[in-house]
């Protein structure tokens, strides 16, 4: 993580300094202790995480890393090592306000702001910077993200389009387009979306959206009969309650999607009291659940949900349903010549209680002694526990795999936005989360912010000596709802819910 806060009685403890309240901005290689960065504006990691580079207002590119015994600045060093690899010659008062890491070539790219140039760069060599391309005139509106799709990078150009750039051959096409009165679906150019409330990855990066009444899925290749890079209704046809082709299929309001390790999607749908699934062709049967609201565990056709909306899949297959109206963790999983609900022997998909009292309230405990309130969005950790948000508590709350047992990991239990160690930190309404890869980092989306909770053993987290938590850093936003494209101090959100990464990390 890099940070460069410029404010008074600001208590945070960055990665990397950007220099202290007065001093002047300048770029300084070597340790941490003694590296400066100079307003940075964009950021890449490689894929193993081990290299962060940072665009800087200067037009410089950094890097972080950790080294043994290396050259750092002045003096060799073993630790964490800040030095320039680039420095893209722009005009004074520019900033690389675009950048990224293509895995493939271990090449960098880069834009800066009001240039007409993608620059590329190769990290390994001292300054080996050359022009990539050049773009099309923007008048007014600047050329300001970068990020990588397919084998092409997709650069922003703000409020009006996203421009393709084939690795390959540097041919440059429209990918999207902003159009009023737009269709939901239909090739990507010529595509609105509304009320979205959450997004996941599928099979072959394609992502699926889940809004209103229906499932969008949104694809980087087509089949046959339809443009490339197009946006699909993927299952719904209207509100109401049924199952059968996606084309046919209804739904009241899904709400939260999740997917299994073959690609096929789950949908919760809260007003209708069931989760939904859809397979790899697109049709769509009832999981579990029955229209009835209600509380039983049992066989998948007849247990009873009531308000079911965040969901997640372990590894072994088992789905875990936030039960918001019963406010109880639910489970469905796979069992064979046992007990399910009522019956003593029983073969195939149970649903059962995982953990909670079945009232509402907060408290932490044993899987049959804990509170919860209004649930939303879970996810399962790297170690296989669950993480889910409990809106009425403004926490976030950390349900053992093992026997159910239920902590708080995040929040004071104010509705507020601090940043912090663990229950020092506070939230106001988080609607989505994700993990990254293999690592124990999450992301969350909470009212008009993006915020990230980094896992610690005994660390410091903003002035919180020798602790043990998550550590919650605020990268984008701030207390006003509004959209607003650029860097990562300046872009806005007005309402952000669902959340993934893609395998680009």
């Amino acid at each position: 993580m890099v940070w460069s806060i410029r404010r008074p009685n600001a208590n945070v403890v960055p990665l990397v300094n950007g220099g202290d309240p007065g001093q002047t901005l300048k770029s300084v290689d070597g340790g941490v202790g003694i590296a400066r960065l100079n307003k940075p504006t964009s950021i890449a990691v490689t894929p193993d995480g081990k290299e962060i580079y940072v665009g800087e207002a200067n037009g410089r590119i950094r890097r972080i890393r950790s080294v043994v015994n290396t050259k750092c600045g002045s003096n060799p060093i073993t630790g964490t090592c800040v030095d320039t690899v680039a420095n893209i010659s722009v005009a004074s008062g520019q900033v690389i306000t675009g950048l990224v890491y293509e895995p493939s070539s271990k090449r960098l790219f880069a834009i800066a702001a009001s240039t007409r140039k993608v620059f590329q760069i190769d990290p390994k060599k001292a300054n080996d910077v050359s022009e990539f391309v050049t773009l099309p005139p923007t008048g007014p509106a600047a050329y300001h993200a970068l990020a990588l799709y397919g084998n092409s990078l997709v650069i922003v150009q703000k409020e009006q389009r996203l421009i393709q750039v084939n690795l390959q051959n540097k041919a440059l096409k429209i990918l999207l387009e902003a159009k009023a009165n737009s269709p939901a679906h239909g090739p990507k150019n010529n595509v609105g979306l509304a009320s979205v409330s959450d997004i996941a990855l599928g099979k072959n990066a394609d992502l699926y959206i889940a809004g209103a009444s229906f499932v969008l899925r949104l694809q980087e290749s087509s089949p046959p009969t339809l443009p490339l890079s197009c946006v699909q209704t993927w299952a719904g046809n209207g509100i109401g309650l049924s199952n059968g082709p996606g084309t046919v299929a209804k739904f009241r309001k899904p709400l939260y999607l999740t997917s299994d390790q073959l690609g096929e999607l789950y949908v919760s749908d809260i007003e209708n009291h069931q989760v939904r699934k859809i397979d790899l062709a697109g049709n769509v049967t009832t999981y579990a659940g029955t229209q009835v609201p209600g509380y039983r565990d049992g066989p998948v056709s007849s247990a009873l949900l009531n308000a079911p909306s965040g969901i997640a899949m372990d590894e072994k297959g088992s789905l875990y349903i936030a039960d918001s109206g019963n406010f109880l963790i639910r489970k469905v999983s796979y069992v064979a010549d046992a007990p399910c609900g009522l019956l003593s022997r029983y073969n195939g998909l149970c649903v059962s209680t995982f953990s909670g009292k079945g009232t509402s309230g907060y408290k932490d405990g044993n899987a049959n002694e804990a509170l919860f309130g209004e649930l939303g969005v879970v996810v399962v950790d790297p170690n296989g526990d669950l993480l889910v948000v409990d809106h009425t508590s403004h926490r976030i709350r950390r349900i053992a795999a093992v026997n159910g047992a239920v902590t708080t990991v995040i929040g004071s239990g104010k509705s507020a936005h601090a940043d912090g160690a663990g229950t020092k930190a506070s939230i106001e309404v988080v609607r989505g989360m994700v993990f990254e890869s293999n690592k124990n980092i999450f992301w969350f989306t909470d009212a008009t912010y993006l915020r990230r909770a980094e896992w610690m053993e005994k660390g410091t987290c903003q002035g919180t000596a020798n602790f043990t938590g998550y550590c919650v850093t605020t990268m984008i936003g701030k207390a006003v709802a509004t959209i607003k494209d650029g860097s990562s101090k300046t872009a806005l959100f007005a309402r952000p819910s669902g959340i993934a990464i893609d395998t680009d990390g």
